[in-house]
Formats: structure tokens, sequence, C-alpha cells
């Protein structure tokens, strides 16, 4: 059976680190994960920044606030023809500290 384990949501991030989008799913035989945002799969051609790690995790590259939203991870056992999957709701946080502070800095 497909079992997510303490997948929280929402996740919170800051604005420009690299982010790991935490989905930990566990079965035999082991699932094949796949992640979705906006209802389009997160593929490396059209999402560069991202990135599906080893453990299943989504990876997202200098995060913005525009990468803010709703991502879907989806696992399969194709063997037992099972599907399951968990929205997380990713949050960032600073893009408008860091734009004031760099503002005030330059002023000086």
């Amino acid at each position: 059976k497909l079992t997510f384990r303490d997948v929280k949501s929402p996740q919170e991030f800051r604005h420009s680190e690299t982010a790991e989008v935490v989905c930990d799913v566990i079965s035999s035989p082991v699932p094949v994960v796949v992640w979705y945002y906006q209802d389009n799969e997160i593929t490396k051609e059209y999402h560069r920044r991202f990135r599906v790690l080893p453990n299943n995790n989504l990876q997202i590259h200098q995060i913005t606030k525009a990468d803010e939203g709703v991502y879907r991870c989806e696992a399969s056992v194709e063997a037992r023809g099972e599907i399951n999957f968990v929205d997380i709701a990713v949050v960032v946080n600073g893009e408008f500290l860091n734009f004031f502070s760099i503002h005030l800095h330059s002023t000086v």
C-alpha cells in the first residue's frame, strides 16, 4: 500500500534559496513519483530550476514568489495499478524584505 509519511502543507521557504519540497512516500515495490504544478507535469525540459531528487522530493533552485502555489506529489505502483497523491502548498517568504534592504543599502 502507498503510504505518505507526515507530508506537511504548507511548506515555507525563503526567497531565492534552494527549496526542497518534501514528499515522503513509501511502498513495496518502490513507487514512481511524478510532480505536478498547475495541472502540468514538472519535467526537466520545461522547468530548468526544478529537479526531482532520488528521495522523490522536489528541488527548486532560487525559488521566488512566482513559484508559490499548490504542488501535487503523485505516487504510483504500476504492478498493482495503485495510484495516490498529496497536494502541498508552497509559500515563499522574504521577497519584499530583500527588496527593501537592497534599496536602503543602495541609497546610503
